[in-house]
């Protein structure tokens, strides 16, 4: 069996759901069969209705019972399936065949003993067609280039033709990718009973030749301007697709059950879960298609995101800085709410940041800058862009600094490593776990003889510092200087 999808329906539901849709669409059919005898006797003057419509079909075949029945049965089919997941197990083409013979009423009756057959056929295949989902997505990936995995999925992929010659997004090709998303879409747990991932900005990216990580960080995409898109598949993914592939090839792909995962591996990041919701979705891309600086909203959930990319609410109005544009973007593709708790994102206020800045002294035009844990800038805003590096763990902070024109390193800055020393480094650390200090080692390390360090810290570490050859000051107890918490904090000032 494959490993078990979160949020699929149960059988009963859909036995219960397709139930009721059956005794509807009886009720419908002896409606059409009356109305089909009443209007034989009024072809007549009936005519005239057709021609003020504009109607270029013969006028008697409008008032063929039969051709009433077709399209009744074509539309029940229709709402039938999506009372199902039976879309999400057919490949692009298997769902465009579906969707035009729902266009053309070429559906077959619908009767309970098609209706029954059919479902208990999807039930009982289920596995099998998901399985052959996933090989025709991985075999259309792996006939594109020469170094995606010939055997089963793997962390890289490539599909070519991506973007036509003007480029615009090639939907016909794109269509491997939505499938893959949407398969990634409900091994996550994501709603998909109304999923489009078209809607969810796959090809509104125009960082070409940048990474840019999508749904929750399972897929991280890089296009180019050829219209080749680099796929790079998240390791969790990965083993998931193939287990799925090992039901048609179990002799070729092994399933990964009773071996270790190689998605725990220290370097992948864990995949986010925390998904909003469409309404949610809709109401963000909303504002960035339309490029709108100052909305109103009553969605609790919008607010919250405006506030965090910080907008400025009044009465009840979120004014939109052009910057935050950017981190909207990110969080609509990634399709998650910013993680502001397990990232530390608590911005410096002004007065803090000014203190800070103040006494970092004087920055020559030949000093190098550093803002470690940068979140969006609140104190690196304070500083020479073209001379200031910033790190950052979140990628929507990220591409808020980018945006503002920071050189940008997005990571842990625990794990980062630099050629050269900084003259100047301001800092506002992350403080749970014991964090602060490790950043500031961290950070000491980077600072060049003669540079100075200025950081925003708890008070418990008054004292806990000790920098051989350095001249240290800390401030007086500061309090209030961050939302949510009542931490108070000191700033340290080394000059090495």
């Amino acid at each position: 069996m494959l490993p078990e999808i979160v949020a699929q329906k149960s059988e009963n539901q859909i036995a219960s759901d397709v139930s009721d849709l059956f005794n509807e669409y009886q009720i419908e059919l002896a409606k059409i069969s009356e109305l089909g005898k009443l209007l034989k006797n009024f072809e007549g003057p009936f005519q005239y209705f057709i021609k003020g419509n504009k109607l270029h079909s013969s006028y008697t075949r409008h008032m063929d019972p039969d051709l009433a029945v077709k399209a009744l049965n074509s539309e029940y089919w229709d709402r039938a399936i999506k009372k199902t997941d039976m879309l999400d197990y057919m490949s692009a083409q298997e769902r465009s065949e579906w969707h035009n013979m729902i266009s053309e009423f070429k559906t077959p009756e619908f009767s309970a003993k098609n209706l029954y057959a059919t479902l208990d056929q999807f039930i009982k295949n289920k596995d099998q067609l998901l399985a052959k989902k996933v090989d025709g997505i991985f075999r259309s990936l792996s006939g594109h280039h020469v170094t995606n995995n010939p055997m089963a999925f793997s962390k890289k992929m490539i599909i070519s033709n991506a973007l036509d010659s003007f480029g615009s997004p090639n939907y016909r090709t794109c269509e491997t990718l939505d499938d893959l998303r949407l398969i990634v879409a409900k091994y996550m747990g994501r709603d998909t009973d109304d999923y489009d991932p078209r809607t969810r900005s796959t090809l509104r990216i125009t960082e070409f030749g940048q990474e840019v990580k999508i749904d929750g960080g399972a897929l991280t995409l890089k296009i180019f301007k050829v219209g080749t898109i680099h796929i790079q598949v998240h390791p969790e993914i990965a083993i998931y697709l193939n287990d799925v592939l090992s039901n048609l090839y179990p002799a070729v792909i092994a399933s990964s059950k009773g071996r270790p995962s190689k998605a725990k591996k220290a370097y992948d990041k864990p995949l986010q879960k925390n998904f909003l919701s469409d309404e949610v979705l809709r109401i963000l891309m909303d504002i960035s298609e339309y490029r709108n600086r100052s909305i109103y909203t009553k969605n609790q959930v919008v607010k919250e995101i405006l506030l965090y990319l910080g907008a400025i609410e009044e009465s009840g109005t979120f004014h939109i800085p052009e910057e935050s544009i950017a981190g909207l973007n990110e969080i609509i593709r990634m399709g998650c709410y910013p993680e502001k708790k397990s990232n530390q994102f608590y911005p410096t206020k002004s007065a803090l940041a000014s203190m800070v800045i103040s006494k970092l002294g004087y920055i020559e035009s030949w000093d190098r800058v550093l803002e470690p844990s940068a979140g969006q800038g609140g104190l690196s805003d304070r500083l020479p862009k073209k001379r200031t590096t910033c790190v950052e763990i979140d990628p929507v902070n990220c591409s808020i600094l980018k945006e503002k024109g920071f050189s940008v390193v997005e990571g842990d800055f625990l794990s980062q490593s630099f050629e050269r020393k900084f003259q100047k480094i301001a800092m506002n650390p992350p403080f749970s776990d014991g964090r602060a200090l490790q950043h500031l080692n961290k950070a000491i390390e980077l600072l060049d003889d003669g540079g100075t360090l200025v950081a925003i810290l708890p008070c418990s570490l008054v004292g806990k510092v000790d920098v051989s050859g350095a001249a240290i000051e800390w401030s007086e107890p500061i309090e209030g200087q961050f939302d949510d918490t009542n931490v108070r904090v000191t700033v340290l000032t080394i000059n090495k």
